[in-house]
């Protein structure tokens, strides 16, 4: 399940998990996995993550797995097709 949260966060302040890949220093794809529930953060991860988003940790790990309206609005998401 996508976090959409942390993808707003990422959208929101790098415009493309691709950008914030390469701030963050780790492939696109590892970031997917991250936003998409597949892998999880370290706690040293999460921190770093907090840091270049400007945001507290806790916002980072959250289960916010609940499909906001803004969302059919962030380029190259469909919420619909996710499940």
């Amino acid at each position: 399940m996508i976090n959409w949260r942390l993808k707003r966060l990422i959208i929101e302040r790098y415009r493309t998990q691709a950008v914030f890949s390469l701030k963050m220093r780790r492939p696109q794809s590892y970031v997917s996995e991250i936003v998409r529930g597949r892998r999880r953060l370290s706690d040293e991860e999460k921190g770093s993550w907090a840091k270049a988003l400007d945001v507290d940790a806790s916002l980072i790990d959250s289960d916010d797995k609940t499909v906001p309206v803004s969302a059919r609005h962030l380029p190259g998401t469909n919420p619909e097709n996710e499940g």
